[in-house]
């Protein structure tokens, strides 16, 4: 991860072999929109596995109160592997559960503005 002025930045890996994996739903490089804000991705391949950047807007998300320049915020990511419908998160837990924001994975980032920095023209 990364936090900069302008959005936070997650990157994942992913190692699996060339005969495992499937295309199709997922695009190469694209937009999407959530949450009323556009948010961009990008994957690569090679040989060894996948490579996957996601940059996520700061105005995404309500923004909690700053302690000492940082903010914490919740995270919570998946993978689905489509041909056997097994899903693996971090952390552990459901998304349809009823704890589930207060299960979010607690991090700390600099407590940077939401403001007008996610206007792109």
């Amino acid at each position: 991860m990364l936090a900069t002025p302008e959005a936070l930045f997650i990157g994942f890996q992913t190692r699996q072999p060339v005969s495992m994996r499937r295309h199709g739903r997922s695009p190469r490089d694209a937009e999407f929109m959530d949450a009323d804000e556009l948010w961009y991705s990008a994957v690569s391949e090679d040989e060894a596995g996948r490579s996957i950047e996601v940059e996520l807007p700061w105005s995404v998300a309500p923004m909690g109160p700053v302690t000492g320049g940082r903010r914490q915020i919740g995270i919570y990511v998946g993978l689905l592997l489509q041909t056997t419908s097994e899903k693996y998160t971090f952390p552990g837990n459901d998304y349809r559960g009823p704890t589930f924001a207060a299960d979010l994975r607690p991090i700390k980032v600099p407590a940077y503005d939401a403001s007008l920095r996610a206007w792109r023209f």
